[in-house]
């Protein structure tokens, strides 16, 4: 059996790692699933959904979304109705 594997990309999708690339072509290379870390903040449900659209038109699997301190279980829900196969 193979041993999971994580990797953090601290910073976001859009982060360059280096003069030519961003993390989101790194995740596109490797082809793995992506775990996306969000925090509850003032604007944070558009950033998910900007992030989530991006993945998707990328063709870049989602395994799950972690929303750190919800208190908020209507916008968790919204954010599941729009992306159903998504785990929250």
């Amino acid at each position: 059996p193979s041993t999971p594997l994580i990797i953090e990309g601290a910073g976001g999708l859009m982060v360059p790692i280096h003069k030519d690339k961003l993390w989101c072509n790194i995740i596109s290379v490797w082809q793995m699933p992506v775990l996306l870390v969000e925090r509850n903040y003032l604007g944070y449900i558009n950033h998910t959904l900007l992030s989530l659209y991006y993945l998707k038109k990328k063709g870049i699997q989602v395994a799950a979304v972690i929303i750190n301190e919800s208190k908020y279980d209507t916008t968790e829900d919204y954010i599941q109705s729009l992306y159903p196969n998504i785990k929250n």
